[in-house]
């Protein structure tokens, strides 16, 4: 597997920082790589750690990641059902912080600390486990990562971590295609903008039973569905109420308009909450209203629309429950769904307080310099002292905007963020048939951009991989990404091509045989890529038009009709020779 560029340079930076001070945080958000990431900086230091989760369900699917991008690691798990723990050379535990506390026997003498969502590093568990493995190697390490690091609550992470390593924006994961761009539109209800005003803080956020009092309202409730019911009938959507109580009134209100909605909260036994969920998932349900559920730690692709039924002034909430919504689609997991962006209704004023949607780098389009991304000087923030990467706008630790912070843009320009993906990805993306086919070869793996009708669909393929849809899209840019995401995940940096001198030489006889060109003079205007490209289409024509029709007939079935072949191309009906001819 390959490192994206912005991988690269977020692993070698925190890994830079955790030897010369021996702690950081960095902030990466959702889609991201995270996971990914974090098992680079592992296998770079090569000794025993502790990754610290605090939601059981993140460790299964984070070890399977971990384990394949550190295949050496010896990996063990503590949490309920689980006291396995690993230490010694490539030996990694993925574990439950409560557990560890109540066991400290299963306390090692870890050379590495990971702590998974650290803006819940400032509470006591995580201080006195940090504390007990310091006991036993003085010398450890502790890095944090988090989309959301500044704490509601005021609580300070500088006595955990000397240093920001590294801030990924949520506009880098947009522009890159790994998040669909937010599209944000604030309703006001009555009396909510003045009496947000007046809400008391609890704990790290408003008081929700006040926040409820204003709130929920049979006429607001009302309110929340015909807004939604205006701007995005037919998208699946999650609700985020104060309380039960209002999560559940809002339930009730998109189902006497006739909706298929339904409630979670932690209050329901877990069978009953885990059902509720599959049926959501599945699609049979179309709105899911919750309370304090659905903030972290859950992940449905084919959600594209964020009602914030609730105020919040705590900013990584905020965050938090807008990305739910942001993830792209995996046409191969769900057929038929195409999403290029995700609507937010904010019913709350949450957007008009946090200006923004960045934790570090807001989504001001303001291009950073080359300067600035790689530059390695810091700077100190005035709010708590602590040291930030210079290009930061808001400090991760205490939420300081340094001077020029503004407020959010979407982002549209999708032809110049093709440019920049073909340009930044190490894999030439060589366009065959005019701009009908786009293609990208690697020794272990390939990948197909096609265009039918009004859509763009990707298929991955290789040596080791079925033939799969990656993307279906209206943005060629998106479509793109995911192939280029398909080639980075298994090729490596040996296998990249793009910079090998020979792939512009001219192609070999064999080529030439292979593809029919007798022509000598027609020979020369291939270079060995372009005709390895047209080798490997001609040889996977017939299973990419298949995956490609699967693809397109459920989107059929899902959206409506849809012409699977683009009949004035002429592409579906002839080979490669006959189009070459």
């Amino acid at each position: 597997m390959i490192l994206r560029p912005r991988q690269r340079q977020f692993v070698d930076r925190c890994v830079r920082t955790l030897r010369a001070k021996r702690s950081c945080l960095a902030v990466a958000p959702t889609a991201a790589g995270k996971t990914i990431m974090l098992s680079h900086i592992a296998r770079e230091f090569r000794g025993s750690g502790v990754v610290l989760q605090h939601l059981i369900q993140l460790i299964d699917q984070n070890r399977a990641k971990f384990q394949k991008c550190y295949p050496e690691a010896s990996i063990g798990v503590v949490n309920a059902e689980s006291k396995a723990s690993v230490c010694g050379p490539d030996g990694w535990t993925f574990a439950m912080v409560q557990t560890l506390v109540r066991n400290p026997d299963l306390i090692c003498g870890w050379d590495l600390i990971i702590i998974d969502e650290c803006h819940h590093a400032g509470a006591e568990t995580y201080k006195k486990l940090i504390e007990a493995v310091r006991r036993l190697n003085p010398d450890v390490m502790v890095l944090g990562v988090s989309a959301t690091p500044n704490r509601g609550d005021g609580k300070a992470l500088r006595d955990v971590f000397s240093q920001c390593a590294d801030v990924i924006s949520v506009a880098e994961l947009i522009r890159s295609g790994n998040l669909v761009p937010p599209r944000t539109f604030v309703r006001s209800l009555d009396g909510v903008a003045d009496g947000v005003r007046d809400l008391r803080e609890h704990g790290d956020d408003y008081d929700m039973s006040e926040a409820d009092a204003l709130m929920n309202t049979r006429s607001n409730n009302e309110r929340v569905v015909e807004e939604w019911e205006k701007l995005c009938p037919d998208r699946k959507t999650i609700v985020f109420g104060c309380t039960v109580a209002h999560a559940a009134a809002l339930c009730e209100a998109w189902v006497r308009r006739g909706y298929v909605a339904d409630l979670v909260h932690g209050e329901l036994p877990m069978r009953e909450r885990q059902e509720r969920m599959e049926r959501f998932a599945r699609g049979d349900t179309q709105v899911m209203t919750n309370c304090a559920v659905l903030t972290e730690g859950y992940d449905d692709q084919t959600v594209s629309c964020v009602c914030l039924g609730r105020p919040s002034s705590r900013k990584g909430t905020v965050i938090q429950m807008i990305g739910r919504g942001l993830r792209t689609v995996d046409p191969e997991l769900h057929p038929g769904v195409v999403k290029t962006d995700c609507y937010v209704l904010d019913f709350g004023e949450s957007l008009k307080a946090i200006r923004s949607l960045e934790q570090g780098v807001n989504l001001d389009g303001r291009e950073i310099s080359e300067e600035e991304r790689n530059g390695d000087d810091l700077k100190v923030c005035p709010g708590c002292f602590a040291e930030v990467v210079r290009f930061a706008s808001e400090c991760p630790f205490c939420g300081y905007l340094f001077e020029g912070a503004v407020t959010v843009e979407e982002i549209t320009d999708f032809v110049m963020q093709e440019i920049s993906l073909v340009e930044a990805s190490p894999f030439k993306w060589q366009k065959i048939f005019g701009d009908l086919v786009t293609m990208a070869a690697g020794f272990n793996a390939w990948s197909v951009v096609l265009r039918y009708n009004d859509l763009w669909f990707c298929v991955g393929g290789g040596r080791f991989a079925m033939a799969t849809a990656l993307a279906v899209s209206p943005i060629k840019f998106m479509a793109l990404a995911a192939g280029d995401e398909w080639m980075h995940e298994h090729e490596t940096d040996d296998t990249a091509r793009k910079s090998k001198r020979w792939i512009y030489e001219p192609m070999t006889d064999k080529q030439a045989a292979v593809l029919g060109v007798t022509d000598r003079f027609a020979a020369m205007q291939y270079n060995k890529y372009m005709a390895s490209c047209l080798i490997l289409w001609d040889r996977n024509e017939d299973v990419i038009k298949r995956v490609v029709s699967r693809a397109a007939q459920a989107k059929q079935a899902e959206q409506g009709p849809v012409a699977l072949i683009a009949a004035p191309e002429g592409y579906a009906e002839c080979s490669l020779r006959e189009m070459r001819s």
